[in-house]
């Protein structure tokens, strides 16, 4: 999603949409200010940060038309998230950011697989698509957790 401004330059960061955020908002705004100016090159992609009534937050990335999450932010960890100042936490939702692409492109790949083969007159029954996106997502969700654990700033976004 490319934005014009007026001077007629072009956007080439990432968006963090916090709109639906209603506590600490002034500061998530901060946050999502800073984490664009950390995501150069990214002006495809979009984090939505989606609460819960609890409090919770889920770090959702926007693909199409539909939002993909591989981590909630329970309160604990938001409270702990929120004890860095502004930078360093849109400095870890960049991190986050690289992460998540890479899980993306794989949910690309199998997406490709199987409209190449309804393309080829092969199509696969609901019950393959739907043990192929199991297994896809798995895998996505291990190596996000895999990638948090091997980068400790990050720790605060692995689920328990």
């Amino acid at each position: 999603m490319y934005q014009y401004y007026n001077n007629n330059q072009v956007n080439f960061k990432a968006q963090m949409n916090v709109s639906n955020v209603t506590t600490n908002l002034k500061r998530w705004r901060k946050v999502a200010n800073l984490f664009e100016t950390k995501t150069a090159r990214s002006p495809e992609d979009v984090f939505t940060l989606l609460p819960y009534r609890d409090g919770s937050l889920d770090v959702a990335y926007r693909l199409e038309n539909i939002d993909i999450s591989f981590c909630k932010l329970q309160l604990p960890q938001i409270k702990k998230l929120l004890k860095d100042t502004d930078d360093a936490v849109a400095a870890a939702f960049a991190k986050l950011l690289v992460i998540y692409k890479a899980q993306v492109k794989k949910i690309g790949y199998t997406k490709e697989f199987l409209d190449k083969m309804s393309n080829g007159g092969k199509n696969a029954d609901a019950d393959f698509t739907a043990k192929l996106w199991r297994v896809v997502m798995e895998k996505c969700m291990k190596d996000v957790n895999k990638s948090l654990e091997a980068n400790p700033s990050l720790n605060v976004f692995k689920n328990a």
